[in-house]
């Protein structure tokens, strides 16, 4: 009967020390980050946490800014808000809600975080890519296989680089050596 007396007041002093959010869900949330790409570099006001995916721990009392980065693609920034969390509407069922709300409050248990699962699409970065130039006509004739070279040809054809008639011209002359 003793220890069951110590095990019923130790109860009573921690949920008179800490609020009802507190002792619930605690004052840090896990958020998942992932990216498509994935792969991207990830920060969290300032601090670099590693690559997506991953999921961070994060401080419910505090607004994070995540910023991913990945070369080829424009940065990705998102704040992540605070809101008041449905486990301090819960405080106030109870007889000293205030009480237990302004502990909440103080520690951060009494917010969450949005949005908790971050997804984000990166977009190509806005530079162009450099053009790979197209290969002289005759360093085309002098390289590779027939059949390679044929290739070649139709490649700088395309491009624009040959007419139509020197394509064939040039294609009726590699064809016999097939």
């Amino acid at each position: 009967m003793h220890r069951h007396m110590i095990l019923v007041l130790s109860s009573l002093a921690l949920l008179v020390a800490t609020g009802c959010a507190t002792i619930v869900h605690g004052t840090n949330q896990q958020v998942s980050i992932s990216s498509t790409p994935s792969g991207a570099s990830v920060r969290v006001n300032g601090q670099y946490y590693g690559v997506t995916p991953l999921v961070l721990n994060l401080r419910r009392k505090e607004i994070h800014i995540v910023q991913m980065t990945k070369e080829g693609y424009q940065d990705y920034e998102i704040t992540l808000e605070r809101a008041i969390s449905a486990w301090t509407v819960g405080n106030a069922a109870f007889g000293d809600g205030l009480i237990f709300a302004a502990l909440d409050g103080m520690d951060g248990a009494f917010y969450r975080l949005h949005p908790d699962e971050l997804v984000a699409t990166l977009s190509p970065s806005r530079e162009t890519p450099p053009v790979k130039a197209p290969v002289a006509p005759q360093a085309a004739m002098d390289t590779g296989s027939v059949a390679q070279q044929l290739i070649d040809l139709k490649e700088l054809l395309d491009a624009g680089v040959l007419s139509p008639a020197e394509y064939e011209a040039r294609r009726a002359h590699l064809l016999p050596q097939l």
